[in-house]
């Protein structure tokens, strides 16, 4: 019998069923790694290799990370489906549709993985606002974030001239490459899907919310949204607002432990900063592949070790829209 991805039957079906999963029930709000298909758990193919290589593809040239249609995704999940469960004859029966137990799970790890640049670029800003006294004040966090937001220099290695046409290392700052580096940890075991074209190094989408990513949290910073506890190496730390998000926590130099707080409703989501990412995919589509893997051979640098290492195993394309006149001087950067 062809299994299909579904909601887990009522135990009475189940019964019956032999434990398949029928199809034609009424799917579920809510799923769980333990709603999974038996076995693809298993070698840590799902964590380590399946939810890491979907988010490559998530990541990559012609898909918009934050709105991908059903069938687009449905698309990717069986490609990649089918790759990483070639050798479980009854896991390559399993049919993946929309609202399913597959289906539902890597939604959840898709938003995880979204929010991971969010707090990247968050955990960024604040080790170096708590390892440099040369910002002390909340003035002080204000000019620094208003500096780096300014014509978008934050994406520059190099922005010492005056001329803003001689700035230098597009997207290759330290914001930039550290944030990125999130995502290069978050597909840490992907694998390589053929028809997916997943050895192309071409991580537009990924690039696109790594700007979008840091962008966002200097913009918080600059208008007040984002703040700092800091708790004295002697335990004693200033009182945390109601109604807030707290985000990591970072050490300075004198043991004191800072939290990022952020104002209620102010996360990294579609809604907020979905056009400031389109607009930036826009103008990342100028990267030549020369450039980007050497964007990608510096964020390396930063990568962690995670214990999340996949196995080795041996799009729609969006829609174009008009360049926003505040990022039509970044397209003159390659």
């Amino acid at each position: 019998m062809e299994v299909v991805d579904n909601a887990p039957p009522p135990k009475r079906i189940k019964q019956e069923a032999e434990g398949d999963i029928i199809a034609g029930e009424a799917l579920r709000a809510k799923y769980k790694n333990s709603d999974l298909p038996p076995g693809c758990l298993d070698q840590n193919l799902w964590r380590g290799v399946f939810i890491p290589t979907v988010a490559h593809a998530a990541g990559g040239k012609n898909v918009h990370p934050w709105l991908i249609e059903d069938d687009v995704l449905i698309q990717i999940l069986t490609k990649v489906w089918n790759i990483v469960y070639a050798d479980n004859p009854s896991l390559m029966k399993y049919q993946i549709i929309p609202g399913g137990a597959v289906y539902n799970v890597v939604k959840e790890r898709l938003s995880e993985w979204r929010g991971g640049f969010g707090s990247a670029a968050v955990m960024i800003i604040m080790s170096l606002m708590a390892s440099d006294i040369t910002y002390k004040t909340d003035q002080d966090h204000t000019k620094f974030a208003k500096f780096w937001l300014e014509d978008n220099c934050f994406l520059f290695s190099d922005v010492s001239s005056d001329d803003l046409e001689a700035w230098s290392g597009m997207w290759q700052s330290t914001f930039m490459l550290q944030t990125f580096a999130a995502h290069l940890n978050y597909t840490q075991g992907q694998m390589d899907i053929p028809a997916l074209n997943s050895k192309d190094e071409i991580m537009w989408a990924s690039l696109a919310l790594s700007a979008g990513a840091v962008k966002h949290a200097l913009y918080l910073l600059s208008v007040g949204s984002m703040s700092f506890t800091v708790t004295a190496a002697t335990g004693k730390g200033k009182k945390k607002a109601a109604n807030t998000t707290h985000k990591g926590k970072a050490s300075a130099s004198n043991g004191d432990i800072w939290e990022a707080v952020i104002g209620e409703n102010e996360s990294f989501s579609e809604p907020l900063w979905g056009y400031d990412m389109c607009m930036f995919m826009q103008v990342i589509k100028n990267v030549p592949s020369t450039a980007m893997e050497s964007i990608i051979q510096q964020a390396q640098q930063y990568m962690k070790a995670t214990p999340h290492g996949g196995r080795s195993k041996g799009a729609d394309k969006p829609v174009e829209e008009e360049i926003d006149e505040e990022y039509v001087n970044l397209l003159a950067f390659h």
